[in-house]
């Protein structure tokens, strides 16, 4: 967030002004810095940043017209005032022409000196303000343009993303396999501060273990065979930036152990190094397995779990997102348009009545990998059911996944029941368009009960735009 700090830079060749105007701004409450002639001037400005810069034109080394020049190559804003006691039209329209907010004239009153500066600040207040609220506009309008998805469940994942870009804590994002958590992690690296920063992301999967010290924490030039180049690790050059862990899950407990004692200290060791070297990086992590679990398993650190997952972000999976569906089916249509100079311009409801009726157990990822091969065979400008070859058309009933822990046997079958309910009514009101009576005729139950299990699986029918 943009701020003001109030910060002045004075530049005067005379020492008894410049010693006054020092004064009267440090006793109005301001942050008043000094130089006295160009050059001092010019390396003040172009390593730091202020509000108001007041300079005279007559200077020794650099006029004050020169450093105005400099207004172009500064990345911050600020009001640039230029005073003298050689007052003319010509160099005030110079001064102006360059950038400057002001033309004061020597001698000066200090009390219109101290209204002139404070109207400025005022000014670069009310201007930061109106950057901030656009900034926070920006944020939310591109988090729902970067990430498709209306229903209920991702706005409640875009409110906890917006919640949390100015909070510089660790989160763990969670979901099922294809559901989009590298795509929400880049999104919170976006939205914060930290966003002009790398965002490194590591498959923990992908890292062989006598690698993982090498790849993580770096390594020295010599320090094992192979090694011909310094190297910095994934730690130091996500420096400043994020580093998102995916898959934490998959890493072995040798290194979850290396792990946390990086992420307590926030110093590493090149391999073959003999100095520690300290890094500022926020961690991300996501995982498709319950890490509660894997902890009373004994295959994750319950300190490292705690470590990591200072704040959780769960993604919902596919056949959860109601009303999303259509939109991605749209999105991705219009992609693979683009890629493969295609021209598809409607799916047929057949085979729209197909794809709503999967239940897309590798959810967005599946539903890419379908649309694509779909568009990829399609031989018109429509999309149609034997299109979608790769889709299993005879849907061969509800999957039920038995946990590979110890589980509840009565949770278990209340949880399967709810899944079975939710699948086919779901797809009840895909075969009728949303329509509620024909729905619930073919789930042969009362239209009553169907609304009452509409409302306690969250789902919508058309009347309440099903997709």
């Amino acid at each position: 967030m943009i701020s003001v700090l109030n910060r002045i830079l004075v530049v005067e060749d005379e020492t008894n002004l410049r010693n006054n105007l020092v004064f009267i701004f440090q006793k109005e409450g301001l942050q008043v810095s000094a130089a006295e002639d160009g050059y001092t001037a010019k390396e003040m400005i172009l390593s730091n940043e202020y509000e108001i810069i007041l300079l005279d034109i007559k200077l020794p080394g650099l006029s004050g017209l020169e450093l105005l020049e400099l207004k172009s190559r500064i990345k911050y804003e600020c009001k640039f005032v230029v005073m003298t006691a050689y007052g003319s039209i010509e160099s005030a329209v110079e001064a102006i022409k360059l950038g400057a907010e002001e033309y004061i004239t020597k001698p000066f009153r200090n009390d219109y000196m101290i209204r002139a500066i404070k109207r400025l600040l005022h000014i670069r207040k009310l201007e930061s303000e109106n950057i901030n609220f656009k900034t926070e506009i920006k944020k939310q309008y591109e988090l729902e343009k970067s990430i498709i998805g209306s229903s209920a469940a991702m706005q409640k994942v875009f409110d906890q993303v917006r919640m949390i870009t100015e909070l510089d804590t660790n989160v763990m994002v969670s979901g099922e396999s294809g559901t989009g958590k590298e795509l929400i992690a880049k999104a919170i690296h976006s939205y914060s501060n930290r966003f002009s920063k790398p965002f490194i992301p590591v498959n923990c999967a992908a890292i062989p273990k006598d690698l993982f010290e090498s790849e993580f924490f770096g390594h020295v030039k010599g320090s094992f065979t192979g090694a011909d180049i310094d190297k910095n690790g994934y730690f130091l050059d996500a420096n400043g930036g994020t580093l998102f862990l995916d898959e934490i899950s998959e890493m072995p407990m040798q290194m979850q152990a290396k792990l946390l004692r990086v992420l307590q200290e926030n110093k590493v060791r090149r391999v073959g190094d003999s100095k520690q070297h300290s890094f500022d990086t926020r961690i991300l992590s996501s995982s498709n397995k319950d890490l509660k679990v894997m902890i009373g398993e004994g295959t994750f650190r319950e300190d490292l779990y705690y470590r990591i997952k200072v704040v959780e972000i769960k993604l919902p999976p596919l056949r959860e997102r109601e009303g999303d569906l259509t939109l991605l089916i749209d999105f991705f249509v219009n992609k693979y348009n683009r890629l493969f100079n295609r021209n598809i311009k409607k799916v047929s409801e057949e085979a729209m009545i197909l794809l709503r009726s999967h239940s897309w157990p590798g959810n967005i990822r599946e539903l890419e990998h379908t649309i694509q091969s779909a568009i990829a065979l399609c031989r018109s400008d429509e999309l149609r059911k034997e299109d979608f070859i790769g889709l299993d058309q005879q849907d061969d009933g509800v999957k039920v996944i038995i946990p590979s822990h110890r589980t509840n046997l009565k949770e278990l079958l209340q949880q399967t029941k709810a899944t079975v309910e939710k699948e086919m009514i779901r797809r009840a009101l895909g075969n009728s368009r949303g329509n509620q009576v024909q729905a619930a005729k073919e789930l042969g139950m009362s239209h009553r009960n169907l609304l009452y299990k509409l409302k306690d699986y969250g789902i919508k029918s058309k009347d309440d735009k099903y997709d």
